[in-house]
C-alpha cells in the first residue's frame, strides 16, 4: 500500500512530537535536583581546570587524563556551562535534557531515513 508522501511526513511529525514529549517528561524533574554524589562532585565541582575557561585549560582538557578517564568534550561542556551559569545544578540538568531531546530527534530522523 502506497501512502502519499505528505501523509507519511505528517505521521512522522506526530511520532516525533510524542517522542520529544516522552523524552522531556522522563527528564522533566531536573529543576529540583542537585549534583549527585556519585561523580558530579569529582568531575564538576572538584576539577580545577574547568575554571576559568581559558586556552591553557582547554589544552589540559584535551591532553590529560582525569580520574583514569579521558573525555575532553564532556569536560569542555562542563567548563562552558560553569562559565555561563556557575555551579548551578538545575542548569546542568537542563543542558542534559536538551542534549537528550536533540539525540531523540537525531535518532528518529536517522531511523526515518533508513526505514522509509
Amino acid at each position: 500500500m502506497n501512502f502519499p508522501r505528505i501523509t507519511i511526513i505528517k505521521l512522522a511529525s506526530v511520532y516525533c512530537f510524542f517522542l520529544l514529549l516522552f523524552t522531556f517528561a522522563s527528564y522533566s524533574s531536573f529543576t529540583s535536583h542537585s549534583f549527585l554524589h556519585w561523580d558530579d562532585i569529582k568531575y564538576i565541582l572538584n576539577t580545577e581546570f574547568l575554571r576559568p575557561l581559558t586556552i591553557d585549560n582547554v589544552i589540559r582538557m584535551f591532553s590529560e587524563f582525569y580520574s583514569s578517564n579521558w573525555h575532553p568534550v564532556t569536560r569542555l561542556s562542563y567548563a562552558i556551562e560553569i562559565s555561563l551559569w556557575g555551579e548551578n545544578a538545575p542548569a546542568f540538568k537542563a543542558t542534559n535534557n536538551i542534549i537528550h531531546l536533540l539525540n531523540s530527534i537525531l535518532l528518529f530522523y536517522l531511523t526515518y531515513l533508513f526505514l522509509c
